[in-house]
């Protein structure tokens, strides 16, 4: 089943990538190298460090696993390259993306080995959406914090153990029972209870994203899928979605 669904995911992921704003594909364009820009470790935070002090953050994710990551930076020393057209942030930190020697992105290597999760901060959008699909491979093989069952997906039909996690940062799997399309917001509900029952609250402007996409009420009616973010108490269990790609599809075709 998990073979299925992280097919229907990386499908799903495409879409989102193929279909991206061009002013979204501009604002992840990265400067040009500078010399000596290496990372040199992660403060508390999970935000990376360098010889100049400069305050940045690794785009596209949350390290997760602090020491282990801070020990592989320490070991590769991964250079890093600023978004060209970035402002800093609320906290002052200038997004970034690291590479090692060989290429490959520093996210990739973390989230492959369950050491950071996927989160492109407040406000922000995803340059690399295909990490989901990363992220879902290193969870089903249970690799870093993925072998903790409380990093798992929670069942977005059962209630009780959604509102328990009020305040936290979790990731929800099941299938969508109805959709509420409203003036300022779209609700995704995934119970008939109209109390008690998990809800994804989509805002208009990100429904917005989700229908130049091609990804409707039709579509989503029936469908099986996963989503992310804070749990909040609203009218029972609810995530308020923040980006278009933290809904992920994980079926392979048309729902029964």
């Amino acid at each position: 089943m998990w073979r299925l669904e992280l097919c229907a995911a990386a499908a799903f992921a495409l879409i989102l990538t193929a279909t991206a704003p061009a002013m979204a594909q501009e604002r992840c364009r990265l400067a040009s190298a500078e010399p000596g820009a290496y990372l040199t470790g992660l403060d508390r935070h999970g935000n990376p460090l360098t010889a100049d002090d400069t305050a940045m953050r690794l785009i596209d994710l949350r390290v997760s696993d602090i020491a282990a990551a801070e020990t592989l930076i320490a070991r590769e020393r991964p250079a890093f390259r600023r978004l060209a057209d970035a402002q800093p942030d609320r906290w002052g930190r200038l997004p970034v993306q690291a590479l090692l020697d060989d290429g490959r992105p520093l996210a990739h290597v973390l989230i492959d080995a369950g050491l950071a999760r996927v989160d492109p901060g407040p406000g922000s959008d995803l340059c690399d959406p295909a990490l989901l699909v990363r992220e879902a491979r290193a969870r089903a093989a249970r690799r870093g914090i993925w072998a903790e069952p409380a990093n798992r997906p929670l069942s977005a039909h059962d209630p009780d153990a959604l509102a328990a996690r009020a305040g936290e940062n979790v990731i929800v799997e099941g299938r969508v029972v109805s959709v509420g399309e409203r003036a300022r917001a779209t609700y995704l509900d995934f119970s008939r209870r109209w109390r008690g029952g998990f809800t994804v609250i989509i805002p208009e402007e990100i429904w917005r994203d989700l229908l130049e996409r091609g990804i409707d009420a039709d579509y989503l009616s029936g469908r099986r899928i996963r989503v992310r973010g804070v749990m909040l108490d609203w009218r029972g269990p609810a995530i308020e979605l923040a980006i278009a790609a933290f809904i992920e599809d994980l079926e392979t075709g048309p729902s029964p």
